[in-house]
């Protein structure tokens, strides 16, 4: 089970999405899941940041299953797209921190989101 703090949060094994992963808060969150035992999913909009997340969960915590997912989540079918891969991949979703900045230039009752 690797170097994790047993038993601190019971976490290990369990699948974590988090957006916006490639730096800032959202890195933090996902090298503290690392620690813990949690499979992630990194998404972000910035490729060769979430390869570097990527790379230093790998060499870090080596019981930890990740994946990279460069999606841009203020496109619909993009999260719809990252959703179905995250579930190819991992077969369920424990967590999910929505961490994306997303600036969307209109009053929200403007907005259509159609599935």
């Amino acid at each position: 089970m690797g170097n994790y703090k047993k038993g601190k949060f019971k976490l290990y094994g369990r699948v974590a999405v988090v957006t916006g992963a490639a730096r800032g808060i959202g890195k933090r969150i996902s090298l503290a899941y690392a620690s813990e035992g949690v499979n992630i999913a990194l998404v972000d909009i910035n490729q060769d940041n979430l390869n570097n997340v990527l790379n230093e969960i790998d060499n870090n915590f080596n019981d930890v299953k990740v994946i990279g997912l460069k999606y841009d989540i203020g496109n619909i079918s993009e999260v719809n797209e990252t959703i179905s891969k995250v579930l190819e991949e991992f077969r369920k979703i424990d967590f999910l921190v929505n961490n994306a900045g997303i600036t969307l230039r209109s009053k929200i009752e403007n907005l259509n989101i159609s599935y």
